[in-house]
């Protein structure tokens, strides 16, 4: 399996209809790592995607950490 990490708060819907077909024929696994303490996007069935408020629970961070190891939590799904 594939997987591909897209760091972002940008709206996705053109970039996923563009890879949809690559993404739902391949064994691929595509995680979404909205910079934003809650989730605002809406995404296809099956995306995995997480939040700072997510990353911060898992990883038992603080209000007061500045750095998330994000792409460690993303390996530790894996």
């Amino acid at each position: 399996m594939i997987a591909i990490v897209i760091p972002t708060i940008r709206n996705l819907d053109n970039w996923y209809q563009a890879w949809k077909q690559q993404i739902e024929n391949e064994h691929f696994q595509l995680y979404v790592i909205e910079d934003r303490d809650k989730k605002e996007l809406t995404l296809p069935k099956g995306v995995k995607h997480f939040c700072r408020e997510d990353i911060k629970k898992d990883l038992g961070c603080t209000d007061r950490d500045r750095t998330i190891p994000v792409i460690f939590q993303v390996a530790v799904d894996l």
